[in-house]
């Protein structure tokens, strides 16, 4: 695709496919996104209607590829050489004669073929789609050159230039401006051609105890892969055996391999840098890290942002637009100011040659695209380009605390029992129940019991946020906060209360153990704050954001966390399926929201926050919560997404401004509005200058490749 109105022409043609309900194309990523009825429309089907719409359906393979097609630069080099001999010609006053004029025009047929034919072809397919493009505004401005020059060539017109230059120099400077766009829109889309590349071909798998290469297509949950220094992991899975230095960065962003050893997970695409494992694979195809990440960024690039939807409505009048004033302007200057009919002509190409809408079509999709890249690269991964718009409004960050302000890997500091039960006892019962629960806290008890044998559960009951009831070798056992014991009428003594009040000024958890009704035992658990929280709190107040934290503890435990990191507002005691009415009420406070949480017991505030960014695990990564997911589980993060949506934003709006502005100044100058002061711009010197006002509006998007 050559201008965004080919984009208009893919989607039209995709739109025509029994079955497809919408279609849209993105220009700049050069990808359409197709909603269908299931069963009616396959691959095939569109790929035949792309082709019929005159363009060619590209694969995986195709797409990573940056290579310039070679004939534009032939047709460069063939239009500028011949282009300025005839200029030359026309200088020394040769075209007086006749034969002179015959020999312009035998050069100029082949050359004029050659160099304009990707132009005259993309008119064809435009005006076949019943739609105006910007190859028709240029085929009609280099065919009237062209034909100026065949009418001069036998005296039908008489003009001093035979204009066979000014057509062979338009449709060169337009070839050479599509090579530089197309290698700078390359640019853009590089972090994601990038993250294609990183899918392995092949694998090494043990069959029957003998390894064998084999297709990772080929691979299935539960095969076992050799992977040796140098290579890639070929898919998702977990160290069995060895141990290896792998280099994550393509996903987390962070330049030093990691260590991983037997029971660690390990993610298709990153590369062992030394040692030797041996993987169970788990995860192959679609359900790999690697393959959600790609599809997430592909997504994420093929979305518009609000602000997008103002260029589409101006880029869809524009060119009748630019065609009634090339056409009034000729008008006007031939009949009303009697000039010359070459100089009118040459008003009349210089607009259409001058007027471009892909300027504005990139200047959104182009910022954006490079933005997603960006982030890509530093382990944030956005869904939405609409979230770029939110980032930059937010005026309050909510924080949940568990695995989000602290670690999230919460850690058994002491346990105390009551003299009158056995500890090793109330151990092995605690162990059994909480390997039952998903729950953090209930991971650290497991840990840290994790010597005591399991027994024999024979009910099980989980309360949300509260605790959990269960029956082991006939002892009831319930677990959990001061509202579970609450709940079962169970007394806590002034023993235990003195603990308490200790612990939750020191902002740590506690979690009860009763049996059979009877209090027998409490958990102390601390939670690291994570250790660049406090900067990114203060950073965020620098910037006039106001933080809140919003935690199932109790009040004393969130007044620590808040007090030592300096958070504005606490939200205490909440119950998971409370969080989201909290986000709720701020934002009908007037407060544009971002609420960041684990992913997973948060979904209901991620979803219901304007913007929800979710924290990764590790391989773990909670792809399908929140708008943004984080998957080097950093808080800083946080931070350096809402700095690059300013930065994004700022960088769209720079370039639809210089867009509208170069439209805006040179459309007039074209049209002869200096004229009267003797300034023109030549056909030629026009379409230069719109070639260049597209590559400056995606130079201005690569810039914030610099983003740190």
């Amino acid at each position: 695709m050559h201008c965004v109105m080919c984009a208009t022409v893919v989607s039209k043609a995709l739109k025509k496919v029994e079955g497809v309900v919408n279609a849209e194309v993105n220009f700049a990523t050069e990808k359409a996104v197709v909603e269908f009825v299931p069963g009616k429309v396959d691959i095939e089907k569109l790929k035949k209607a792309i082709e019929n719409a005159g363009y060619k359906y590209l694969g995986t393979e195709e797409r990573t590829q940056e290579k310039v097609d070679r004939f534009h630069v032939y047709r460069v080099i063939t239009g500028f050489t011949i282009g300025i001999i005839l200029m030359f010609l026309g200088f020394i006053h040769v075209y007086e004669l006749f034969e002179a004029r015959l020999v312009a025009f035998g050069m100029a047929i082949p050359g004029f073929l050659f160099v304009s034919l990707p132009i005259l072809t993309g008119a064809f397919r435009s005006l076949k789609n019943f739609t105006l493009s910007m190859e028709v505004m240029y085929t009609i401005g280099i065919s009237v050159c062209f034909i100026a020059g065949v009418l001069a060539t036998f005296g039908i017109l008489a003009i001093e230039f035979m204009l066979f230059d000014s057509a062979l120099l338009l449709a060169a400077f337009l070839m050479l401006g599509r090579i530089l766009e197309q290698r700078a829109k390359a640019s853009t889309t590089k972090s994601l051609k990038k993250l294609l590349t990183l899918q392995p071909k092949k694998a090494n798998v043990l069959r029957e105890g003998v390894e064998v290469e084999e297709n990772v297509e080929f691979l299935k949950p539960g095969d076992i892969v050799v992977v040796r220094a140098g290579e890639r992991i070929p898919s998702d899975g977990t160290v069995l055996e060895g141990w290896c230095y792998i280099d994550e960065s393509m996903l987390t962003g962070e330049s030093f391999p990691r260590l991983k050893k037997e029971g660690m997970k390990v993610i298709g695409g990153t590369i062992a840098r030394k040692g030797t494992i041996k993987v169970r694979i788990e995860k192959v195809g679609a359900e790999t890290v690697l393959a959600h990440i790609i599809q997430l960024v592909s997504e994420a690039m093929n979305s518009k942002p609000r602000i997008q939807k103002v260029a589409d409505k101006v880029v869809k009048f524009f060119i009748p637009l630019v065609l009634f004033i090339g056409i009034t302007t000729f008008l006007f200057w031939y009949f009303l100011m009697h000039e010359s009919f070459l100089f009118s002509l040459s008003v009349l190409i210089a607009v259409l040659a001058v007027a471009c809408p892909c300027a504005l079509g990139l200047a959104t999709p182009a910022a954006i695209t490079v933005g997603i890249g960006k982030g890509a690269e530093l382990g944030i991964f956005i869904k939405d380009a609409y979230t770029f718009e939110i980032g930059e409004k937010v005026s309050t960050v909510v924080f949940d605390k568990t695995g989000t302000l602290t670690s999230g890997k919460p850690k058994v500091l002491k346990f105390y029992n009551k003299p009158e039960f056995d500890r090793k006892f109330i151990l092995k019962l605690v162990t059994t129940v909480e390997s039952k629960s998903m729950h953090p806290l209930a991971e650290a008890i497991v840990e840290y019991s994790k010597e005591n044998f399991y027994a024999k559960i024979e009910d099980f009951e989980e309360f949300e946020g509260r605790g959990i009831r269960a029956i082991v070798e006939g002892t009831e056992v319930i677990l959990g906060s001061e509202k579970m014991l609450e709940n079962f009428e169970i007394k806590i003594d002034q023993d235990f209360q003195k603990i308490i009040r200790n612990v939750g000024e020191k902002g740590q958890s506690t979690v009860f153990v009763a049996l059979d009704r009877k209090l027998a035992g409490i958990f102390i658990i601390g939670d690291e704050i994570r250790i660049d929280t406090k900067d990114v709190v203060e950073k965020l107040k620098e910037d006039g954001i106001k933080t809140a934290i919003v935690t199932g503890d109790n009040e004393k435990s969130a007044t620590h966390i808040a007090k030592i990191l300096g958070i504005d507002k606490i939200f205490a005691n909440v119950m998971p399926d409370k969080k989201a009415e909290i986000v709720k009420m701020l934002a009908r406070n007037g407060e544009i929201v971002c609420f960041v949480g684990d992913g997973v017991n948060d979904a209901p505030a991620l979803a219901s926050a304007h913007l929800g960014i979710a924290m990764g695990r590790g391989t773990d990564v909670a792809i399908e919560s929140g708008d943004i997911v984080l998957v080097n589980d950093r808080i800083r993060d946080v931070y350096t997404f809402l700095r690059l949506s300013r930065k994004v934003m700022s960088r769209v709006r720079q370039n639809i401004f210089w867009a509208f502005a170069y439209n805006f100044a040179l459309i007039p100058v074209a049209a002869g509005a200096l004229h009267p002061i003797g300034i023109t711009i030549k056909p030629e010197l026009a379409a230069l200058a719109m070639a260049l006002s597209s590559v400056s509006v995606l130079l201005l998007s690569l810039s914030l490749k610099r983003f740190r």
